[in-house]
């Protein structure tokens, strides 16, 4: 995936000063030699460990002195215009500090690509589905691929791909590292608009992001979603007080016990043919509630911040 990513931005920026770097987090496979073998001007940023997400963007910032700085996973596709129309924005724009692009997934569909950030206003608009009505919505606007769609201030880009003013990241130390992974752009967001800086969405820069490179989509792997919950526990201990704390994660755990009822409520009403997919709904749903229910317990013995 590392290769195809490379290739699609030499492949979509020509007549662009682009420098690549690849940060390896002590990979075990053979991606770096490939790299090296295939594109030999990409920078190499070797990690003696398995540092984390924040951390390893931090290294590819620190070995660049570029103007502006493309965060990206590996395992995405860049697709014409897209870097061009991120960058400038920012450049026409300097108030703003962050720009995101439209990911959609390897077939084509809408993925989501930027939104609220954590707090006790997401857990509403969680619980009363609101947050699912107007991702609903966003995807059936993708079918007409965004069109008529301006560029729009958000809370959060999403991680895979952000495109920052590195002035700006440099002045905020870059990601924080207490993040090992999920969350850090949340953070990184939430502190470029505490500095009275945007954070825009641009429609019609558009990735294909396959969701299955550094970390496959979360699915039943209950490892992965208490990393994802723990970590949002931590951006709330470093940017709520404990109450406001506690509400969000309560929401959170009733809005996922009530889907769980929802789907089994709609499993009523369908035939065979449907109930195996709800039934995973009802599992995913689960696994989350299950999991939210555990790490605001260890928050509340204060043990989450112990763990490794």
């Amino acid at each position: 995936m590392t290769l195809d990513c490379i290739e699609s931005v030499i492949n979509t920026t020509e007549g662009l000063d682009v420098g690549i770097t690849v940060v390896d987090n002590a990979s075990t496979d053979d991606t770096i030699v490939e790299v090296i073998k295939r594109f030999p001007k990409v920078k190499i940023v070797s990690n003696e460990s398995n540092l984390g997400y924040a951390a390893a963007v931090n290294a590819g910032a620190k070995a660049n002195n570029s103007e502006y700085s493309i965060i990206s996973n590996n395992d995405v596709i860049y697709l014409g215009g897209s870097i061009e129309k991120l960058v400038n924005y920012l450049r026409e724009n300097p108030g703003t500090a962050v720009t995101g692009p439209q990911q959609m997934y390897l077939d084509g569909c809408w993925e989501y690509s930027h939104g609220r950030l954590p707090g006790i206003v997401l857990g509403l608009k969680n619980l009363f589905l609101i947050t699912s009505i107007q991702q609903n919505w966003q995807r059936l606007k993708w079918k007409k691929k965004n069109a008529g769609m301006k560029p729009k201030n958000t809370q959060y880009i999403d991680g895979a791909v952000m495109a920052i003013r590195k002035d700006v990241f440099d002045s905020l130390n870059g990601f924080d590292e207490d993040y090992f992974f999920y969350t850090e752009e949340a953070d990184f967001c939430k502190r470029v608009r505490d500095k009275g800086l945007k954070v825009k969405f641009i429609p019609d820069a558009v990735v294909t992001h396959i969701r299955g490179g550094s970390s496959a989509r979360m699915g039943y792997d209950e490892r992965k979603v208490q990393a994802f919950i723990k970590s949002k526990f931590i951006y709330c201990d470093k940017h709520f007080s404990s109450v406001r704390t506690r509400i969000y994660a309560s929401l959170e755990i009733v809005h996922n016990y009530s889907m769980i009822l929802m789907w089994k409520l709609i499993n009523l009403f369908f035939t065979k043919g449907k109930k195996p997919y709800i039934q995973s709904k009802i599992n995913v749903y689960k696994v989350i509630a299950k999991t939210w229910k555990n790490v605001f317990a260890k928050y509340l013995n204060k043990e989450i911040f112990e763990e490794k």
